[in-house]
């Protein structure tokens, strides 16, 4: 007779965007999921299948109960997993470190859950480099086994279920070969595929992650500083970068110019890393150079308007698209903020547009004018400023906007238009001819 095999248990801590992608991906065969946040609304939200994300595909899982998959508040029912991945927020300190607050709480709450005598913590939270080896150390002298397993998560915010199903490869950060098999027991789903796995050390996988920001980061600053020598020799940025980026050592990925990077990973993983390389008296000119140059391109646009409109104060500026890229309602570091601010100190009259419900929610309370419906922003505007590049934006009727908006100013912060798609309006966008009608 054959023996019923033994139901594992995997539990997750934090349920944000990386949370959540690993939540709803396929289980094993006897495995049990656990979700876990000590966010109470949120939990209850995700049970009712309501909670707001603005991703359509995990929206989708979310929405449905997911066989052997439990969304849960409760710590007792963290109790006697095999496996905890830690997915909470570290946000960024005043020094720019890490803040670990929420990764120790999670790695308390392990202890005071965790029953078996092998127990695997995997940490998917960006963290201080070295602090997977910190945590060894401190469990060395445990009753249970603990296996630190460093697995950093490359994940897009408004793409984290593809990016988790499909990833370009799967970095493991382990001291022995028996926790990464483990691992890659868990991703079958992945490893059946062919997807590339790098096996390194703890330290190695902390610092992957950290790297990779910091390259795509100096991409976009590189497309940002060529844009600025571009548009004041009247060149075209787009067409510049296009061709740049058909060359296969570069690619065209991140190639793109704008008002900089903002989001809750590129400026705060930039900044830790800065920190930690200045905690080893390591210079690392470049990555502060990226930092520096990522907040000099937050002026440009800033400048244009101040050649064309003159004064701002007093002016009516519509500002369309608040979160820090299209298709998601998260307005953490927004580049739009700090232009609505500094708009604000000038004495502008601000009024902000967003396709979300969510992100205009985040701003209440703000100084500004809030709207979810462009030709209200626009009605006494003298200035309409496009920063983020929605799809839905390429698509605005000129016609229509040319009814309700007085001004005849428009500023493109993440260039979204063609040079010829204004015919009446004054069309300034980010290293390109300005179209002055």
């Amino acid at each position: 007779m054959a023996t019923k095999k033994r139901t594992k248990k995997i539990s997750i801590i934090g349920l944000g965007y990386v949370g959540l992608a690993n939540y709803v991906l396929p289980a094993p065969l006897f495995t049990e999921v656990v979700g876990y946040d000590t966010d109470e609304e949120k939990v209850r939200a995700l049970n009712q299948g309501t909670y707001p994300v603005d991703e359509l595909k995990l929206k989708r899982v979310l929405s449905k109960p997911i066989k052997n998959h439990k969304i849960t508040s409760n710590p007792e029912d963290l109790k006697g997993s095999f496996a905890y991945f830690i997915s909470v927020g570290t946000p960024e300190k005043e020094d720019g470190s890490c803040d670990l607050s929420y990764f120790e709480a999670a790695v308390d709450l392990i202890k005071s859950s965790a029953t078996l005598p092998d127990t695997y913590i995997v940490i998917r939270s960006t963290v201080e480099i070295g602090t997977a080896d910190r945590l060894k150390e401190s469990l060395k002298d445990e009753p249970i086994h603990y296996h630190v397993i460093s697995v950093p998560e490359f994940l897009r915010e408004g793409s984290s279920y593809d990016d988790e199903l499909n990833p370009d490869r799967i970095v493991i950060g382990s001291d022995k070969e028996e926790e990464a098999k483990a691992i890659l027991n868990l991703r079958k789903d992945v490893a059946s595929k062919g997807i590339p796995v790098y096996w390194m050390s703890n330290v190695s996988a902390e610092t992957t992650k950290y790297a990779s920001n910091f390259f795509l980061a100096l991409k976009i600053a590189y497309a940002n500083e060529m844009a600025r020598v571009s548009g004041a020799y009247g060149a075209d940025i787009k067409d510049v970068l296009n061709s740049v980026g058909a060359d296969h050592r570069i690619g065209r990925s991140m190639l793109g110019a704008g008002i900089g990077f903002g989001g809750s990973c590129l400026p705060k993983d930039l900044k830790a890393l800065s920190h930690s390389a200045k905690n080893k008296d390591v210079d690392v000119p470049l990555l502060d150079g990226a930092l520096d140059s990522n907040t000099r391109q937050r002026k440009y646009l800033l400048d244009k308007m101040h050649q064309y409109l003159g004064d701002l104060k007093g002016k009516t500026i519509a500002v369309a698209g608040l979160s820090f890229k299209e298709g998601v309602a998260d307005v953490r570091s927004s580049l739009a903020l700090p232009f609505m601010e500094e708009l604000h100190r000038e004495g502008a009259i601000v009024n902000g547009f967003d396709l979300s419900e969510e992100a205009l929610k985040q701003l209440e309370g703000s100084p500004y004018h809030l709207y979810h419906e462009l030709k209200d922003a626009v009605k006494d505007a003298d200035a309409l400023v496009f920063l983020t590049g929605e799809k839905r934006f390429k698509t605005i009727n000129e016609a229509n906007l040319l009814k309700v908006m007085p001004g005849r100013f428009i500023f493109d912060g993440r260039n979204i238009f063609s040079l010829q798609y204004f015919k009446y309006f004054h069309y300034i966008s980010i290293g390109r001819p300005d179209q002055i009608k």
